[in-house]
């Protein structure tokens, strides 16, 4: 009995259509369960680290109004920000107790000079002199001391950069009443980190610095936003607080002592061979890392890759990138640096490249 042909071609198309079917079902099944992987190829380069920090600016050379005893402000004459120049007025304060001190001791001063005067002799004007000396450096220092005639002064050129004074306020005893930096002192921006943070950063390294300036026009305070290239100048173990200090110089105007800075720290290695991620290294031991590279053989569904485990040597890190060493490497081994679970030798994997 003679089939048709269009059955026979029917039935021809359905069983290849249904083995087609089959076997990606059979190979879905089979690859449902295999970890997934993800590789990339070592790359001959330098490694960079970079770091974004917080610093404060540091002046050496600063002045604080400070007094030991409580004054009350008449009227504040600066604000942060501003420049001034040596014996300028910074504010004004309410003296008349001052001068009230001040005259005393000049009294005695007075009642002094004139028993020298009225004919003392001997013992008694060797002691009047001293007491005399005495009472005239109490008055020198008083008035060096304390604002007599109602004013504070600047000590030195700088820029005002805190201001605690306010007008009509009692400030108490030993309050920083005005903060100023030095035209002339050198400024750094300070910041710390710790001894792992710190392996990789020394003096030389590029520093970015991020900030804003507070310039004063025509007596109005602006806010500008600055970027400059500078270098760390200086790096210093701190025992107590088991930290590393840097210092990287700033210069400008506008800036203040204490003022908030933002850093960007960067660092270049040499260039090595062999660099991979970070996540790519495994660790076995003591110093004992090895990697994942993805080799091909044919399986029963066609190429498949499978983990190989290699030893190798790490010669330099940062937590994102790893110099590595190893005989059995080259810059075309598939290196797998992600995997969706623990990764087994030898065991077929899905690769998502």
């Amino acid at each position: 009995m003679k089939i048709k042909k269009p059955i026979l071609t029917s039935v021809t198309v359905l069983f290849i259509c249904t083995l087609i079917l089959l076997t990606f079902l059979s190979r879905t099944i089979m690859t449902k369960n295999q970890v997934e992987v993800m590789y990339i190829n070592p790359e001959k380069t330098n490694i960079l680290t970079s770091r974004d920090i917080s610093g404060v600016v540091e002046y050496e050379n600063t002045y604080n109004a400070v007094y030991d005893i409580p004054l009350k402000i008449i009227d504040v004459l600066v604000n942060p920000g501003d420049n001034v120049k040596t014996k300028q007025v910074l504010m004004e304060v309410d003296y008349r107790e001052l001068v009230l001190e001040l005259k005393k001791k000049e009294l005695i001063l007075l009642q002094i000079q004139n028993s020298i005067v009225n004919g003392a002799s001997g013992n008694l004007l060797e002691e009047l002199q001293a007491k005399y000396e005495i009472a005239k450096e109490e008055v020198l220092l008083f008035k060096e001391k304390y604002p007599t005639d109602g004013k504070i002064y600047a000590e030195s050129a700088g820029t005002v950069y805190n201001v605690n004074a306010i007008k009509g306020e009692i400030m108490e005893c030993n309050m920083k009443l005005a903060e100023i930096s030095g035209k002339d002192s050198t400024a750094n921006v300070i910041f710390y980190l710790s001894e792992y943070d710190a392996d990789f950063f020394s003096e030389g390294d590029s520093a970015i610095l991020y900030y804003y300036e507070n310039v004063n026009h025509t007596g109005e305070i602006e806010s500008v936003s600055v970027s400059r290239n500078s270098s760390i100048s200086s790096k210093q173990f701190i025992l107590k607080d088991n930290l590393y200090k840097f210092s990287v110089p700033i210069k400008s105007d506008y800036i203040y002592h204490g003022q908030q800075i933002q850093l960007k720290i960067t660092t270049k290695s040499p260039i090595y061979e062999t660099v991979v991620p970070y996540e790519a290294i495994h660790k076995k031991g003591d110093n004992q890392y090895f990697v994942y590279i993805l080799k091909k053989r044919y399986g029963i569904f066609g190429d498949e890759y499978y983990p190989d485990i290699v030893d190798v040597n790490v010669l330099y890190e940062n937590n994102i990138k790893a110099a590595i060493t190893s005989i059995n490497i080259t810059g075309f081994h598939n290196i797998a640096y992600w995997s969706s679970d623990y990764l087994i030798a030898g065991k077929t994997v899905r690769v998502l490249n």
